[in-house]
């Protein structure tokens, strides 16, 4: 049956999800005053209908999107191998449970090699744009094409030349001999060298044998700077994807995507900013791989990006989709309610706890004898999240060791007893609730 999850754009920047194979974002367009959403530039804005942000499709359901609406489809959303592993369902000695719950029909862990199509709509028509064609690509434009209607592909963007992102190119000759007579693709130097070796009878057409067919395409390189493909910016984000391997993620429009990194050099923290939908990876559970995100790190980046919303993708089958959203449900929830704040204003030690209403926010410490403008300083990013309602506010003598005071702490053993506040810090609290707004 098909499933929808409908989210309004007023959630916490904290929501974190895992992404579904075939998860359908779209993009809605109205004017520029109406509520933020996710969306790629387009030159004919409209103002929508109510509708859900997500749209899940069915098993057998045919859905057609609106002819003026944009949006982004996950056809993978799996590491290399997919979901579910020839090797754990023929084990015998030991149940692989995310791979026995992969082989049912619909079932949400079933996976293939992570890639998105980028349906972008604008006043010349309809562009289906592919970021990465892997060695299942030809198994998942299978069972999604149809599905969206999606016919033609106008572009491929690639991020890297692994395998589970170019072993697919050769099965765009499909394409190519019936549908169209080429395919741009959009490719670094470095990964075009590879394509080189691994598909040359594709990039060197003349060694092939006389009336064979093989993919007609169109290899553009680009440099890690913009681009534009059918009127949409394309902006590159270099990343590290194992210890001196670059791989690229991409920004269309205020969505940034990030298949396959291990580490982001602080040049490119400046092109994620302002982000409103971080599609990430985060390849298992509990650590870090040389090559990729596990979910604590993802998490950290997160928190540091500070994106109004973020999808998972590239799982292995160690990451249940059903447990896993469950347990990030609990930390939005967590993350949604209190947060503790310690500042250090005029050689006092004041602890805000602080209601954070739709943001994370990175925690921050500063010392002793700094000045508000200093110590809000150390906020960072974050300062601009924090609303300014304050729940409990608590003071500290100037004698108490404040310094090594930290978020989380114990709130009473420092306490002076002091059940009221004086004029002048209830003036530092005014002051700092302006600051922060």
């Amino acid at each position: 049956m098909a499933a929808a999850l409908g989210m309004t754009p007023f959630v916490p920047a904290a929501r974190s999800l895992v992404a579904r194979s075939a998860a359908r974002w779209t993009a809605p367009f109205g004017p520029a005053a109406a509520p933020r959403r996710f969306q790629l530039p387009s030159s004919r804005p409209r103002v929508p209908p109510p509708r859900p942000l997500y749209n899940f499709a069915s098993r057998d359901a045919k859905i057609q999107a609106p002819e003026d609406q944009s949006e982004i489809i996950f056809i993978g959303t799996g590491t290399s191998e997919g979901i579910p592993r020839v090797s754990c369902l023929t084990n015998q000695s030991k149940t692989c449970k995310v791979c026995s719950k992969a082989i049912e029909p619909g079932n949400k862990n079933r996976r293939l090699n992570t890639s998105i199509v980028i349906c972008y709509v604008n006043s010349v028509g309809r562009f289906n744009i592919l970021v990465d064609a892997g060695k299942f690509f030809y198994h998942s434009a299978l069972r999604w094409f149809p599905v969206y209607g999606l016919r033609n592909i106008d572009a491929v963007i690639i991020t890297h030349s692994h395998a589970d992102a170019i072993g697919g190119l050769d099965d765009l000759r499909d394409w190519t001999n019936n549908v169209q007579p080429f395919i741009p693709i959009y490719v670094a130097q470095r990964d075009f060298e590879v394509m080189k070796k691994t598909h040359y009878y594709i990039v060197d057409t003349s060694v092939i044998v006389p009336g064979a067919a093989v993919s007609e395409l169109q290899f553009n390189v680009i440099k890690e700077e913009p681009f534009v493909i059918h009127d949409l910016k394309v902006t590159p984000l270099p990343v590290w994807h194992g210890h001196g391997y670059r791989s690229l993620g991409f920004r269309f429009g205020d969505i940034c995507y990030i298949s396959d990194v291990s580490d982001i050099p602080e040049e490119t923290y400046m092109l994620l900013k302002d982000c409103d939908l971080l599609i990430l990876d985060a390849l298992r559970p509990d650590r870090s791989s040389s090559t990729h995100f596990g979910l604590p790190r993802a998490l950290e980046e997160v928190r540091k990006i500070q994106p109004r919303r973020t999808l998972f993708t590239g799982m292995m089958h160690l990451m249940d989709h059903d447990e896993i959203n469950e347990e990030l449900a609990k930390l939005r929830e967590f993350r949604s309610q209190q947060t503790l704040f310690i500042f250090f204003v005029a050689e006092r030690c004041i602890l805000l706890l602080v209601q954070v209403n739709d943001a994370t926010v990175m925690p921050f410490s500063a010392s002793a004898g700094d000045s508000l403008d200093e110590a809000v300083g150390y906020m960072g990013p974050a300062r601009r999240l924090i609303t300014t309602h304050f729940t409990e506010v608590m003071k500290f003598p100037s004698n108490s060791p404040s310094k090594d005071r930290r978020v989380g702490g114990d709130r009473s053993s420092e306490d002076d007893g002091s059940e009221g506040y004086s004029e002048d810090v209830v003036a530092e609290l005014q002051a700092l609730a302006e600051v922060l707004d």
